[in-house]
């Protein structure tokens, strides 16, 4: 499976669409995990954990985003930095 990068302008631009996106339906294509700093690896499943996520994601240990996400974009706190 590809998946398409898109630099950071096409995705802030894109944050606008979220709020019109499903929320109670759809489907989900991908699951990914961030064992590590540059590292993914595409999941055929995952398990999910009320407090760490998807176990083995490194999201809470790992780099800050260098892309606002969608929580900055409506005004509540987000791991970003810069």
């Amino acid at each position: 499976m590809t998946v398409a990068t898109r630099i950071p302008d096409e995705v802030i631009a894109a944050l606008p669409t979220l709020d019109s996106s499903p929320r109670d339906v759809g489907t989900l294509c991908l699951v990914v995990r961030r064992p590590g700093v540059d590292e993914r690896e595409i999941l055929a499943e995952g398990e999910l954990d009320l407090t760490e996520g998807l176990v083995g994601d490194n999201w809470a240990g790992g780099q800050p985003s260098r892309v606002p996400s969608a929580r900055d974009q409506q005004g509540r706190p987000s791991r970003t930095t810069d």
